[in-house]
């Protein structure tokens, strides 16, 4: 479970670990209106029932399937969901995890797959701007591993040094210079209050797509 502001690059972090491992990642966005078949799965129409016979048929959530073929699955903003729909996935946060897929059915549980991982992100309720943010409950966030991301430093001089590392990794050094110094106005708090992480990511990528 990765804790920060809104922003930090707590969601690209599990995204680019996952890239450089290279392992599949199921993503999905919580917010209070997401039920928990979108986690676990759940029946809908089945578009090929001419060939395959049945009217519906079986879609594994984001977590089931990561579950069983060995994904990684990001829940983002995991304290926006409801504390119903968050137990749904106790079971698997436990030692050894396991998953029965009782809406579908079934009294055995799945076959996991050794190489599957969850990871979660959430921002303290008190750094949010989103209404829904609320705390998790302790039974939950004890499953958890928890890891404290700090934002990019907006000190000027003390962020050169993590800018230019970033930068050094994606662009030449035609465009190095000039990229900086953008990002560092970004980052000045009297011009905006609001840059984070989030919106260097943005602007690197912009520029390594304009550079390609």
């Amino acid at each position: 479970l990765i804790i920060g502001n809104e922003g930090c690059g707590k969601s690209e972090a599990v995204a680019a670990l996952s890239y450089l491992l290279g392992s599949n990642l199921n993503s999905l966005c919580l917010t209070p209106e997401v039920e928990s078949s979108a986690l676990i799965g759940q029946y809908i129409p089945n578009e090929e029932k001419a060939t395959l016979g049945g009217i519906v048929r079986w879609h594994d959530g984001v977590v089931s399937e990561a579950f069983r073929n060995g994904y990684w699955s990001l829940l983002d903003n995991l304290n926006q969901a409801h504390a119903e729909v968050l137990e749904r996935i106790n079971p698997i946060l436990e030692a050894p995890p396991h998953l029965i897929l009782t809406e579908k059915g079934e009294t055995t549980p799945v076959q996991g797959d050794l190489h599957f991982k969850i990871f979660a992100t959430m921002t303290p309720s008190a750094a949010s701007s989103s209404i829904g943010n609320s705390e998790l409950s302790p039974a939950l966030a004890n499953r958890f591993t928890i890891m404290w991301m700090e934002d990019l430093n907006s000190n000027i001089d003390e962020g050169t040094g993590e800018l230019s590392q970033l930068v050094s990794r994606l662009l030449d050094t035609n465009c190095m210079d000039q990229t900086i110094s953008l990002c560092k106005s970004l980052l000045n708090k009297e011009a905006r209050m609001d840059s984070n992480f989030r919106h260097i990511i943005r602007l690197l990528d912009n520029a390594y797509k304009l550079q390609a």
